[in-house]
């Protein structure tokens, strides 16, 4: 869940995602090609790359959130936010 503290966050929407893999091109259109674990039964084959959220609101400047992913998760612990913004696990 992401939250910002204080202020309008409801008035940011999720505007592009995208992928960051190290040592590898991001396509265009943000896809990413994770073949290298494809088939694989570890968890662990799904690690090492990041999910790129970039969201925008009419009066604020877009807010860039980079997730990284570990042993086919998102690691909201590790994630890199803005100031004044905070993301923990999903819940209800």
């Amino acid at each position: 869940m992401l939250r910002k503290e204080g202020g309008r966050g409801l008035d940011y929407r999720l505007d592009r995602v995208s992928f960051r893999i190290p040592g590898r091109e991001t396509a265009a259109d943000g896809s990413a090609d994770l073949w290298s674990a494809d088939g694989q039964g570890d968890p662990a084959a799904l690690s090492g790359f990041w999910i790129l959220l970039t969201l925008s609101a009419y009066d604020d400047p877009p807010l860039a959130i980079e997730v990284p992913v570990t042993a086919d998760a998102p690691d909201p612990a590790r994630a890199s936010l803005p100031g004044g913004w905070a993301l923990t696990a999903g819940g209800s």
